[in-house]
C-alpha cells in the first residue's frame, strides 16, 4: 500500500479540525485501502468500528497497527446480540471529545453491499456531529470474490479519495438514510 499514489478531492478540513469531531463513513469494500491512506497523525485521532468476527479481528489488527483506536461490535442479526448497542454508546463517548474522527462502514459487516444501515445517521443525530461520506477509486485494483467485493489497490496504482458534502441530520429517518446513501454512492461514483 505504500507505493499507491494518493489524491484527495473535496473538503478535507475534517482531517485537520482541532476543535470539532466528525463521523466519516465509507463502504465496507474500501476499508482496507482507506486504513492505509491517511497520515499517522490522522490515524491516531481516529477510532474505527469493527465486528467481533474473525474478519473484524483482522481489520482491527490492521487499523491498530496504523494508530487507530478500535471499538468492537456490530448490528444485531437474527436476534443475536453482536455488541452493536455497546459499540454505539462507546462511539458517542468518542464523539464528545474534540478533534476525533469516528470511522464507520454503514453497509457492514454483512451487507447488503452499498446499502447504508440506519446506524450512521442515528449516530449523527444522537451525537449532533457532521457525517462525512468518503469514496475511494483506484486506477488499478484487485477485487476479492467476497460479499462486499473488497478492493485491494495494486502497487504503483493511484487512489483518489473524495470527501463529500458534510451532512447534518436532525432526525433518524428512512428518508435521511436514503439521502446519506445517495451522497456516499456519489463520492464513490457508483450512481
Amino acid at each position: 500500500m505504500l507505493t499507491v499514489r494518493r489524491e484527495f478531492l473535496g473538503n478535507i478540513s475534517c482531517l485537520d479540525d482541532d476543535d470539532e469531531s466528525f463521523i466519516i463513513a465509507f463502504w465496507h469494500n474500501q476499508v482496507l485501502a482507506l486504513s492505509y491512506v491517511f497520515e499517522r497523525r490522522v490515524c491516531e485521532k481516529s477510532t474505527g468500528m469493527a465486528s467481533k468476527s474473525r474478519d473484524g479481528q483482522m481489520i482491527s489488527d490492521i487499523m491498530m497497527s496504523r494508530g487507530f483506536s478500535v471499538i468492537r461490535g456490530s448490528a444485531q442479526r437474527k436476534k443475536k446480540d453482536k455488541g452493536g448497542a455497546v459499540a454505539f454508546i462507546k462511539s458517542l463517548k468518542v464523539l464528545r471529545e474534540a478533534n476525533k474522527l469516528m470511522c464507520i462502514v454503514p453497509d457492514g459487516p454483512r451487507g447488503p453491499i452499498y446499502e447504508a444501515q440506519p446506524g450512521a445517521v442515528m449516530l449523527a443525530v444522537k451525537s449532533k456531529k457532521k457525517l462525512v461520506p468518503i469514496g475511494a477509486r483506484y486506477s488499478a485494483a484487485f477485487k476479492l470474490p467476497t460479499w462486499d467485493k473488497l478492493y485491494i489497490p495494486l502497487p504503483f496504482s493511484k487512489m483518489t479519495v473524495e470527501f463529500g458534502e458534510f451532512l447534518e441530520f436532525a432526525e433518524n429517518s428512512e428518508e435521511n438514510n436514503e439521502k446519506f446513501t445517495e451522497h456516499l454512492n456519489k463520492v464513490s461514483q457508483l450512481k
